[in-house]
């Protein structure tokens, strides 16, 4: 983690302009293309979600942006952040988890199902305990496909504020292709949206080779 001199920073302008706002967030969705990540989880028997969990958890951390954070009202960078997510238990009870980001896909998919399992029976004291900022927040509707999302903020807590929410609904065909909306919302006086769309193109980059696997050679 490094602290930026606002004063030095390429981005001091946006920074002055939106720190100002009493709404500084915004928001952009986007269809994305995922029928090679599909057919790999159903061939694999794998989760859907925590192999696109891995994906934009990846992405997120590709783009500087999308690390930097507000602290006691100072713009820190983070080296990585990592997914909180929110995990549905019995009677729809809301429990929140978050997972180490790593760089190995079979690592991290093995992560995530053992810390939802293990959130699913071990009830925090609060809804989010953890109170570091080197997380991204992420919600999965799997039910519907959307074309927008409102994330509840509490504005007066620049450093809640400052925290990026990604939220995607369930897969569907289209034609021939398996898509699925992803929407991302972020401050702006720290992210724009030349940064969330780089955030979004190496998604599509990413489950369009298969990379992370080796490439689409590799997928069955």
């Amino acid at each position: 983690m490094k602290i930026i001199d606002v004063d030095q920073w390429n981005r001091r302008t946006q920074y002055y302009n939106f720190i100002q706002y009493t709404n500084p967030v915004f928001s952009v969705c986007s269809n994305i293309d995922v029928t090679y990540l599909v057919k790999f989880c159903k061939e694999k028997n794998q989760s859907f979600f925590s192999a696109f969990l891995y994906v934009v958890t990846k992405c997120v951390n590709d783009v500087e942006e999308m690390r930097l954070r507000i602290m006691d009202d100072k713009i820190v960078l983070y080296d990585v952040v990592h997914p909180g997510y929110v995990v549905i238990c019995e009677d729809d009870e809301l429990r929140t988890c978050v997972t180490s980001a790593d760089n190995d896909y079979l690592t991290f998919y093995s992560a995530t199902r053992k810390d939802l399992e293990r959130t699913k029976l071990y009830k925090p004291e609060a809804y989010n305990e953890r109170n570091d900022n080197d997380v991204y927040y992420v919600s999965c509707l799997p039910w519907i496909k959307f074309n927008s999302v409102m994330n509840p903020y509490n504005f007066s807590d620049k450093e809640q504020t400052s925290i990026p929410r990604v939220t995607w609904g369930k897969y569907y065909m289209n034609a021939d292709r398996f898509e699925i909306n992803i929407d991302i919302s972020a401050h702006h006086a720290l992210v724009d949206g030349t940064h969330i769309a780089k955030v979004i193109k190496n998604i599509e980059e990413t489950i369009s080779t298969m990379s992370f696997i080796g490439g689409r050679g590799n997928e069955g």
